[in-house]
């Protein structure tokens, strides 16, 4: 059961297991943080690696999540919720859609094209939204310097990379999203 006016935060991040401690440790920060607030979590698969510990971790700290699944996927065995559809497109539609936020967490191929994808579809709809983009130990900075680079030879306007929040600071990161009301 969806709670009154809280937030749907979609994560985008690695389901490998990742052995990073500082990976590892502002995932729990960012759970403990936003537990307080209204907030209910969606994530894909969430059955494997680092994402199955945020999972885990929101869990214990009594948040809602909502596993989107493609029928090959296990999805998270705790979800307050399951959805499945039919392709991968199909969950990042269905992301964009249910999302007011999305957090990115460094992640391979498939959490570099949720994240491209979201930035596409949040520039053609001129969208409210915006994107964390969660810097952890400098993770992002080549996609940083991809998109100032395309900006600077006119391919994407400025105001596109608006929707970006850029922190490598789970507090700040808080501070940031309490400033744009998302956290209420």
């Amino acid at each position: 059961m969806e709670k009154q006016n809280s937030i749907n935060i979609a994560i985008f991040m690695s389901s490998k297991d990742v052995n990073c401690i500082s990976y590892k440790n502002s995932i729990e920060q960012l759970i403990q943080k936003i537990s307080s607030y209204n907030v209910k979590l969606l994530v894909g698969n969430g059955s494997d690696g680092i994402a199955k510990n945020l999972c885990e971790i929101a869990r214990i700290n009594n948040l809602e999540i909502l596993s989107i699944i493609t029928p090959d996927e296990q999805g998270y065995e705790f979800a307050h919720e399951k959805l499945t559809v039919t392709t991968i497109a199909d969950r990042k539609k269905l992301f964009y859609d249910l999302a007011d936020l999305f957090i990115v967490f460094p992640g391979g191929l498939g959490t570099i094209d949720e994240f491209f994808t979201t930035l596409n579809e949040l520039k053609s709809k001129k969208s409210n939204k915006n994107i964390v983009l969660f810097n952890l130990d400098n993770f992002f900075n080549p996609v940083i310097m991809l998109l100032d680079q395309l900006v600077s030879h006119e391919l994407l306007k400025q105001k596109h990379i608006n929707y970006l929040i850029i922190e490598n600071d789970i507090n700040n990161l808080v501070d940031k999203l309490e400033l744009n009301q998302y956290l209420r």
